[in-house]
């Protein structure tokens, strides 16, 4: 099964989809982080250096 298909399937669950909108400040942010990563031109690993965490921390 596709992401896409999984995550439709997931969502259609009212109790899941009430969970995921909740994280959408979340989601609104890593987004954010992610984009901003990549307009500076930085990798995971540039990325952890200025904030001092270990890399999976920051995707």
């Amino acid at each position: 099964m596709k992401h896409e298909k999984l995550k439709a399937r997931a969502l259609s669950r009212p109790e899941v989809k009430a969970e995921y909108n909740a994280l959408e400040s979340e989601f609104s942010l890593l987004e954010k982080i992610l984009k901003d990563r990549e307009k500076a031109g930085l990798c995971q690993a540039e990325a952890i250096v200025p904030v001092k965490t270990e890399g999976p921390a920051v995707s």
